[in-house]
């Protein structure tokens, strides 16, 4: 009898401890659930966190090597009433400083402007213009960087951007990187292989350019997005919406 009883005392312990063991495992694995669906809703809310920052929402109008066009000005200054445009940036190329000071004393709208390599003087009475010559400015949450190709090196440029966050800096140039929107009508990327370093390296949100003509358009690579915004040929700017860069093609 009392073997029997013993054995009945040792089954109930063992299940017991079976079950014990068990709802320690099934702990475990619930608490390590709870873990990684706190961890992966952490990482979507980090990955959200411009998206639904608004002071980040901005419209920007990309536009370059306008050539003489002024015309453009009030054409310009019509899209940015109709579409809310908050900023302009223009990548250069006016052909002449009178040119570009009646075109840019024309704009009802913050622009950033750069020297395109047909300018030799940029200048402009008007307060909502910028003229950027290896500098940045900050306006509404982002970072505009105008690069001044006449004065210009990788190290310059790297050390001006060294502490611009990339998800709030947009880079201004006249000539693409090289390989990005830079195929010329001979068949040859003609780019700047400085631009790709620099941009493969601080992955900066926009990258806005022109000279070639010929590559207008845009091209997105990982969280970069590029624009070669020259409107000679098509008389096209590019509308771009951030933080989620949505694209727009305008007819200028």
């Amino acid at each position: 009898m009392a073997d029997g009883e013993n054995m009945a005392a040792f089954s109930i312990t063992l299940s017991f401890s079976s079950s014990t063991s068990l709802s320690l495992y099934l702990l475990i694995d619930l608490l390590f659930l709870i873990a990684l669906i706190t961890s992966i809703f952490d990482r979507k809310l980090k990955s959200l966190k411009n998206f639904w920052d608004y002071s980040l929402f901005m419209k920007i109008l990309c536009i370059s090597d306008i050539h003489h066009l002024e015309d453009m000005a009030e054409r310009i200054n019509n899209i940015c009433r109709r579409e809310k445009i908050d900023v302009v940036i223009n990548a250069g190329d006016f052909l002449s400083a009178s040119s570009a000071r009646r075109i840019l004393d024309s704009m009802q709208t913050k622009t950033f402007v750069i020297y395109g390599n047909w300018d030799e003087k940029i200048v402009s009475n008007n307060e909502l213009v910028s003229v950027l010559s290896n500098n940045i400015e900050l306006f509404k949450d982002y970072y505009f960087f105008g690069v001044d190709e006449r004065f210009m090196s990788y190290e310059l440029i790297k050390e001006k951007a060294r502490d611009m966050p990339s998800e709030r800096l947009i880079f201004i140039t006249h000539h693409p990187p090289y390989g990005i929107l830079d195929l010329a009508w001979s068949g040859n990327n003609i780019g700047l292989m400085i631009y790709r370093e620099f941009v493969n390296e601080k992955r900066p949100i926009l990258h806005v350019f022109g000279h070639v003509h010929e590559s207008q358009g845009v091209f997105m690579d990982g969280t970069s997005l590029f624009v070669n915004a020259a409107i000679a040929n098509t008389k096209n700017g590019y509308i771009v919406k951030l933080p989620e860069l949505r694209v727009t093609k305008v007819k200028l």
